[in-house]
């Protein structure tokens, strides 16, 4: 469950290994309600440092809010939303995931979401960063973007 270096043109950044598996639930207000220790490892946290945190406060600076914004408009359509995301461990570092966002029933079958994390190749890395620059330097959309870059499938 090591996190190792993945060397793009825009500098080094972390992933996870390739066997880890990291996973979130959060409930409606996006704050997580549980955590796997691969997940705990990956952002730097220790046990439980992460409860009742919303998911967003662990999202990279860099990585525009628009793309949050259509994972949550995705989520509360019934669909799932999968893409590279870039987060923010507790040392600063950047760290790249394979990021899988799917519905799920919380407590009391209120409505909430399972987040998945697996190791990203540097080549969705790199994709990614495109799009989210895209974004930023251009206001567009998260679809906007992904269909002028040509991702039209997504990312993943």
């Amino acid at each position: 469950m090591v996190d190792f270096p993945v060397d793009i043109e825009t500098g080094t950044c972390r992933t996870v290994a390739r066997n880890a598996v990291c996973m979130a639930s959060a409930d409606a207000v996006h704050g997580i309600v549980r955590a796997n220790k691969a997940f705990e490892h990956a952002l730097g946290l220790g046990h439980g440092q992460w409860q009742g945190r919303p998911l967003e406060d662990y999202c990279h600076p860099d990585m525009p809010a628009e793309v949050l914004r259509d994972v949550w408009a995705t989520l509360e359509a019934g669909a799932t939303w999968a893409a590279p995301l870039k987060w923010l461990r507790r040392d600063g570092q950047a760290l790249w995931t394979s990021t899988t966002f799917a519905p799920a029933a919380g407590a009391g079958g209120r409505p909430g979401c399972l987040v998945v994390g697996l190791h990203v190749s540097a080549a969705q890395v790199r994709a990614a960063e495109t799009v989210y620059r895209s974004m930023r330097r251009r206001g567009l959309t998260w679809r906007d973007a992904m269909l002028q870059r040509g991702f039209a499938g997504g990312l993943s």
